[in-house]
């Protein structure tokens, strides 16, 4: 389980960092996974296999477990004017902000676990994440981008999501994998 959240992860973090460019290594599909591919939004990632995409109001791209209907990948794009996602604030106070207000309803008691700052890495590091730390990226054309993972509990379940966010061509970029 643990092995498929990272390779999601790494695919959804993937989505974003690479918003300038869409590469073929990076959408390679590994064994279990499918790629998604969108040159017009440039962004590339992985999903498990058995997985089905589903339409909801919003966002760019969402697929979701068939079996366990709270797995889910997703991608969001939201036009701003900002150039740089440490111009909307630290990580922690983008991920409460976007968990508070975005990403979980006012019903449900939320948990910031940890929110992290990253910079973009090669395309090629992106098919081996699953054997690296997956903090250890580096700096490599010092765009920015935050990574954050929280917990929502409704009064029937708990959400655990793990999310990547960035700024990039003029888009606000959010890739979130929930469990």
């Amino acid at each position: 389980q643990s092995g498929r959240r990272q390779v999601l992860l790494s695919g959804a973090i993937a989505a974003y960092v690479f918003l300038s460019r869409v590469n073929s290594a990076s959408s390679e599909a590994k064994k279990g996974f499918n790629a998604v591919s969108d040159k017009k939004d440039g962004y590339s990632f992985l999903y498990p296999f058995g997985w089905q995409e589903v339409v909801i109001r919003g966002q760019d791209k969402v697929f979701k477990d068939v079996i366990e209907p709270l797995e889910s990948v997703s991608v969001n794009m939201v036009a701003t004017t900002k150039q740089d996602i440490r111009d909307l604030g630290n990580p922690q106070e983008v991920a409460e902000a976007l968990i508070k207000k975005v990403l979980a309803p006012p019903s449900q008691k939320t948990k910031l676990i940890e929110a992290s700052e990253h910079f973009c890495f090669p395309p090629l590091l992106v098919r081996n994440l699953h054997k690296r730390s997956f903090f250890a990226q580096h700096d490599v054309d010092g765009k920015a981008y935050y990574t954050f993972e929280f917990t929502a509990q409704a009064p029937n379940f708990t959400r655990h999501a793990l999310g990547a966010i960035t700024i990039a061509n003029g888009m606000n970029a959010e890739a979130i994998f929930c469990t």
